[in-house]
């Protein structure tokens, strides 16, 4: 039996963020979700990150006008294919504190849409 080490329940998403390097000022660029915890982002990109690499997200939630800024570390990346690209994971490191709550609240969400409607 194939045990599941996820301390959070992970939920499937298409939401929008930017993604850039850090500490460079570099171009964003955009990706899609494929799914998120309260400590992880799983997400596709055309670009291949490295393991290790510290990322600056921007994380557009569905209904807010602001993105939260989250800082992440690349965990791990591998190709999909050419269409998809690298399917990406990186750990949460850091939440901009005057939109955390935001962010608590999106994940929040979903685990009321999954359990209790």
């Amino acid at each position: 039996m194939i045990e599941n080490r996820r301390r959070f329940i992970r939920f499937e998403t298409e939401d929008i963020l930017e993604v850039r390097p850090l500490p460079e000022i570099a171009k964003k660029i955009k990706v899609v979700s494929k799914d998120f915890s309260l400590i992880g982002i799983c997400f596709f990109s055309e670009y291949q990150w490295e393991k290790g690499q510290v990322l600056l997200i921007e994380y557009f939630l569905p209904e807010e006008l602001e993105p939260v800024k989250i800082k992440a570390n690349v965990v791990w990346a591998e190709f999909v294919d050419e269409k998809k690209g690298f399917l990406v994971g990186v750990e949460i490191l850091d939440i901009e504190e005057k939109n955390a709550e935001k962010f608590l609240h999106h994940y929040f969400k979903k685990i009321k849409e999954k359990f209790f409607e």
